[in-house]
């Protein structure tokens, strides 16, 4: 595009030290660079995505047969453990978020800015 206008309010400048509006005040906006701040959401994406999947493979077996089968993948013993893994690594992803949240939370409230390991976690 060229030759194009765009209020102030619209748009927003990345980086150190730039302006924040109004609503990116909090200690998490302040603590960690602005774009850090993106990670935690689209990692709860990409959880309800996979939680998503396990559900609809869960209906799924209900009543899919394997081409050339008799029996449904409910009732195979090898889809209930790679049903199994893909539930714990679900989990074990979701428990990590959230305690990564927390880390972030807790870092942001001690006033100061956050060491390069607290931000790669």
């Amino acid at each position: 595009l060229e030759e194009v206008f765009v209020p102030e309010n619209h748009s927003h400048i990345l980086g150190p030290g730039a302006p924040r509006g109004k609503h990116y005040q909090s200690p998490l906006y302040t603590t960690y660079p602005f774009v850090s701040a993106f990670a935690f959401p689209m990692g709860a994406v990409a959880l309800g995505i996979a939680q998503g999947a396990i559900d609809a493979v869960m209906t799924l077996a209900q009543t899919k047969k394997p081409a050339g089968q008799t029996d449904t993948l409910r009732d195979r013993a090898v889809f209930h453990f790679q049903l199994a893994d893909a539930v714990a690594l679900v989990e074990s992803a979701r428990a990590w978020l959230y305690a990564s949240v927390e880390q972030a939370w807790a870092v942001a409230h001690t006033g100061r800015p956050a060491t390069r390991e607290e931000r790669g976690r």
